[in-house]
């Protein structure tokens, strides 16, 4: 559960400062919006790398949730 939600607080984290890009301006913004889709090219295809950012989230989301509910039934 710990390693499941640090993934979680330091994708919070990242998400948090990407956003406050917007304080800089939509050409900023749209800059490090660009460059989130085109990370890795072009050693790895266009948006591969958020996909697999995004699938390892959406794996950190289904474990957190289960060790939780497994926790909670061991602890009663």
């Amino acid at each position: 559960m710990a390693v499941s939600g640090a993934v979680l607080v330091l994708f919070l984290i990242a998400h948090m400062v990407g956003n406050l890009k917007i304080f800089f301006g939509a050409e900023d913004f749209n800059h490090y919006a660009h460059s989130l889709r085109t990370l890795g090219e072009p050693f790895v295809p266009y948006r591969t790398v958020l996909t697999a950012i995004e699938v390892v989230l959406a794996l950190a989301v289904v474990l957190h949730m289960w060790s939780a509910i497994s926790l909670a039934r061991r602890a009663s």
